[in-house]
């Protein structure tokens, strides 16, 4: 309910254009996040760039804290083209951003500046098209959903990842569509509550049956 209230506006404070600030975003609780893909450095092109605010205290507005960019070149660092490619979680101060090189990296907000803990990728070099390893992320627990819609069967599937330390993240399981039709972008987006997971496969036109489909899935532990 939206009722009678204020908004804050969050704007790009670089000041920079044509970084494609917001191709991303994502808010828990106190913390904010948005992706700018095309960031580059005086250096690199297109590392991409995150930048992270928080709310001091839990009231008042946002506040605009640090940055958070990409080491290679052509990495866009948030580019998924949906708020999907990025998650965060408030109890441990992490979040997840999925990249352009088929990874998602995992940082720790120390809400001055942030630390990488892990790189996840599923072996690929590259990605053949937006969407693909990272294009959307979930957590649900000490579970990490990660959905590659442009994997190499060409159907999808949706990586599980565990994690009993907070710190490191390792594969459980993947998870491939019921239907195979091909090309139907299985884990083209993602959500995770209360155990249980709902991914997308919205291009099932191709194939035994030719149709679009949301899968929802129970997880068990």
């Amino acid at each position: 309910y939206l009722g009678v209230a204020t908004w804050d506006q969050v704007t790009n404070t670089q000041g920079s254009s044509g970084i494609a600030l917001g191709s991303a975003v994502k808010v828990r609780g106190d913390t904010l996040i948005a992706a700018a893909p095309y960031f580059s450095n005086n250096v690199l092109t297109n590392i991409g760039r995150i930048k992270v605010w928080h709310r001091p205290g839990g009231t008042g507005v946002f506040q605009v804290d640090y940055d958070v960019d990409g080491t290679v070149a052509a990495e866009f660092l948030g580019y998924q083209t949906s708020s999907e490619s990025v998650e965060i979680d408030p109890d441990t101060g992490r979040f997840f951003v999925g990249n352009n090189l088929a990874q998602v990296k995992v940082f720790q907000d120390n809400l001055s500046s942030t630390t990488l803990l892990q790189t996840i990728s599923n072996g690929n070099v590259a990605q053949p098209n937006y969407r693909g390893f990272g294009g959307a992320v979930a957590l649900n627990g000490n579970t990490l959903l990660i959905g590659d819609s442009f994997d190499s069967s060409g159907t999808g599937l949706v990586y599980i990842y565990t994690t009993f330390d907070n710190n490191t993240w390792s594969l459980q399981e993947t998870v491939s569509p019921s239907f195979a039709d091909t090309n139907q972008r299985f884990g083209w987006s993602l959500s995770a509550s209360q155990g249980n997971m709902v991914t997308g496969a919205p291009a099932g036109t191709t194939g035994p049956t030719g149709v679009s489909r949301a899968y929802f899935y129970s997880l068990i532990p």
